[in-house]
């Protein structure tokens, strides 16, 4: 992880866009509630570990860093 992030407040910016986006993904893809569950907690996870830095900034290096921690930080088994 990028340092203890989770004392950070959530960015309100960045709460909308995950709302608009889950909404985006419900009605484009028929999502069932639990996929998006599924999708809005990977989303949280990655604005946790990313200092929730605001997503209009978004760098790619930003998605490769947390997918180099995701690898990383997965146990023997193969889970989080």
């Amino acid at each position: 992880m990028k340092g203890n992030h989770h004392d950070q407040r959530p960015n309100e910016k960045n709460e909308r866009l995950k709302r608009q986006f889950i909404d985006y993904r419900k009605y484009a893809r028929q999502l069932s509630d639990k996929s998006l569950d599924r999708e809005l907690a990977a989303l949280e996870r990655f604005d946790v570990w990313n200092g929730r830095k605001d997503f209009a900034q978004f760098r790619i290096q930003w998605a490769m860093g947390f997918r180099t921690h995701l690898g990383t930080a997965k146990g023997a088994n193969g889970n989080l």
